[in-house]
C-alpha cells in the first residue's frame, strides 16, 4: 500500500490518542496524517504521531481532494455543522453512525467494503456484544449501560476534574457542561437534553445487529473519566451453555475473562487497554435460554484503537 493520505476531524483528546496509538501500531504507520479541528480551541491544539507533532488546521481552510480517507472523531451536533463541506469530498468517510446522521451512513456490517462513501461503525457497545457473541441468535437483549464523561470528549473529562477539585477544597461548584454535581454522583442519561436519544439509538443498533425487535436499554451517566461497563441479559434461541461460552472467551485474544467477580471493576478495565473483560456470567435458574454478565471495555481502545483502525486499513486496501 503506497503511503495513505488520512485526514481525521477530531479534537484533542481520548479518542484522537486513541486513534493515533492505534494507527502507529498498525499497517497504516507510515500513513499521513492531517488533524482537522472545527472549534476554535482547535486552532491552538497539537498532538503526537510517530514522534513528531501534529498540528491542527480548521476545517473551512482545509482542502480535503487529495485525502485518500477522512476520519470523524466528532460528535453529531459538530458534524452537522460541518455537513456540506464533508458530503462534498470525494474520498469515503469513516466514523461512529451516531455521528455520521447527517451525512448519511451507511451501517459498516451491511456496506462492507463495496461503494459506500460514508460508512458508519456501530458504537462501542453493539462492537463489544457482538464481538463476545458473534455467531449466537438471540431473541431478545436488555443492557444497562454505564457511561464515563468521556463521552463528552475533553469538555466532559476536564469539568468532572474541576468539580472535584473544587468539591474537595470546599468550594462551591461551577457548572458549565454539566447542570448538575458529577464527581459522587450517577443519574440516568436521558435526564440531560443532549443525551435524550442515546437509549433509543443505541437500541435501535443492537436490534438491527442480533436482528431482534425485543430490545432494552437504560443508560446511566457515572463519575468516571473513561472506561465504559454493561450489565447485559440475553435470551438465546438455544439454550445457555456456560462451559462453551467460557472456553470460546478464554480463547478470544481480545476477551479477558474474569473468573471471579472480585477482579471486575472500572480501574481493571482500563487497565486493559483494547479488551474486552467479561465476568459475572450465570445461567437463569428459570429459563434456560437466559443468559446474564458484565462486560466492561475503555471505549476508546476498543472502538477506535482497535476497530476504527481496522476498518480504515479495509478501507484503504479496497479503495488505493
Amino acid at each position: 500500500m503506497s503511503q495513505p493520505k488520512i485526514a481525521v476531524v477530531c479534537q484533542e483528546g481520548l479518542p484522537l490518542d486513541a486513534f493515533l496509538d492505534g494507527l502507529s501500531e498498525s499497517a497504516l504507520v507510515d500513513a499521513q496524517v492531517n488533524l482537522v479541528g472545527v472549534t476554535h480551541e482547535a486552532a491552538s491544539s497539537s498532538a503526537m504521531f510517530n514522534g513528531r507533532p501534529l498540528a491542527f488546521g480548521m476545517i473551512d481552510d482545509v482542502d480535503f481532494s487529495d485525502a485518500d480517507l477522512i476520519v470523524v472523531l466528532e460528535s453529531s451536533l459538530v458534524v452537522e455543522a460541518s455537513a456540506a463541506k464533508l458530503k462534498a469530498v470525494s474520498c469515503p468517510v469513516l466514523g461512529f453512525e451516531r455521528d455520521l446522521e447527517s451525512l448519511g451512513p451507511q451501517s459498516f456490517d451491511v456496506a462492507g467494503v463495496g461503494s459506500a462513501k460514508v460508512i458508519g461503525l456501530q458504537q462501542p457497545a453493539v462492537l463489544a456484544l457482538k464481538l463476545l457473541l458473534p455467531d449466537s441468535q438471540l431473541e431478545g437483549v436488555d443492557v444497562t449501560a454505564f457511561y464515563p464523561v468521556s463521552l463528552f470528549g475533553k469538555a466532559g473529562v476536564n469539568e468532572l476534574a474541576a468539580q472535584t477539585a473544587r468539591l474537595l477544597n470546599v468550594q462551591p461548584l461551577e457548572h458549565q457542561l454539566f447542570e448538575t454535581q458529577m464527581p459522587f454522583n450517577y443519574f440516568p442519561l436521558s435526564a440531560m437534553d443532549q443525551m435524550a436519544e442515546l437509549e433509543a439509538h443505541t437500541a435501535r443498533e443492537l436490534s438491527a445487529a442480533f436482528d431482534t425487535d425485543d430490545v432494552h436499554v437504560k443508560a446511566f451517566q457515572m463519575p468516571v473519566f473513561h472506561g465504559q461497563g454493561l450489565a447485559v441479559s440475553v435470551i438465546m434461541t438455544d439454550e445457555v451453555d456456560l462451559d462453551v461460552l467460557i472456553e470460546a472467551f478464554e480463547s478470544n485474544p481480545v476477551v479477558d475473562y474474569r473468573a471471579s467477580n472480585k477482579q471486575l471493576s472500572n480501574y481493571e478495565v482500563v487497565q486493559q487497554p483494547g479488551k474486552l473483560m467479561v465476568g459475572d456470567l450465570r445461567k437463569s435458574a428459570v429459563d434456560p435460554h437466559r443468559l446474564d454478565l458484565w462486560l466492561g471495555f475503555d471505549e476508546n481502545q476498543f472502538a477506535i484503537g482497535q476497530t476504527l483502525i481496522s476498518v480504515a486499513e479495509l478501507l484503504l486496501k479496497h479503495y488505493l
